[in-house]
């Protein structure tokens, strides 16, 4: 996982999530959200395998991509 931030920013699209709802569904600030979002901070590893490896406790099913 070297470059975490595709994983998180896909996650967020395929859910569909706000920065606010990414933050809630991992138990973050929607700055610290924002912070991962815009590349000034690192998206942790454990970020991007909770994103990697579940759904959206939020959103039920992934918007359809066609």
């Amino acid at each position: 996982l070297h470059d975490a931030l595709p994983i998180f920013a896909q996650w967020r699209a395929r859910y569909g999530l706000s920065l606010a709802d990414a933050a809630r569904a991992l138990g973050m600030t929607p700055r610290t959200m924002s912070a991962y979002g815009s590349g000034s901070r690192p998206v942790p590893r454990y970020i991007a395998l909770a994103c990697k490896g579940g759904r959206s406790s939020i959103k039920e099913s992934p918007r359809s991509s066609g």
